[in-house]
């Protein structure tokens, strides 16, 4: 096969992923800075505001996803239905527990070994280790 019919072919797995991600995520509801702090606040109110909106940023532009569709209630379960291609999703959310456990290792302390289950959860454990370690 020539490079250009790689290219191509490869190309095109890009647009179709796109294409079906974007469907996906049109069913999940708009959530604004406000109500996802609201939400967040309910179960984790001592972490300040602008760290948790940061965090919801980092993580949202990590695995692909509009900021606006990321909710601190939604599982990992549910964010790979919406994203998963190809594993991407899967590494994306990997790097993000090795980043939790390199900074609590930084501050000689252990993660426990029970990763979190939302992305709530998840921006509470970078949030707090991030302010240890400040």
């Amino acid at each position: 096969m020539s490079v250009t019919v790689l290219i191509l072919v490869a190309l095109g797995i890009w647009i179709f992923s796109e294409m079906l991600k974007k469907r996906r995520l049109h069913h999940l509801p708009d959530i604004s800075d406000e109500d996802f702090l609201e939400i967040f606040a309910g179960k984790f109110p001592d972490i300040p505001d602008e760290a948790v909106i940061c965090e919801r940023r980092y993580i949202a532009g990590l695995i692909g996803m509009p900021v606006r569709k990321l909710s601190p209630a939604h599982t990992f379960g549910e964010l790979s239905e919406c994203l998963n291609f190809l594993g991407s999703h899967d590494l994306a959310i990997g790097d993000l527990e090795d980043e939790i456990s390199e900074l609590f290792e930084d501050l000689g302390m252990k993660k426990s070994y029970r990763s979190p289950a939302t992305v709530g959860e998840l921006i509470y454990e970078i949030a707090k280790a991030k302010m240890i370690s400040s």
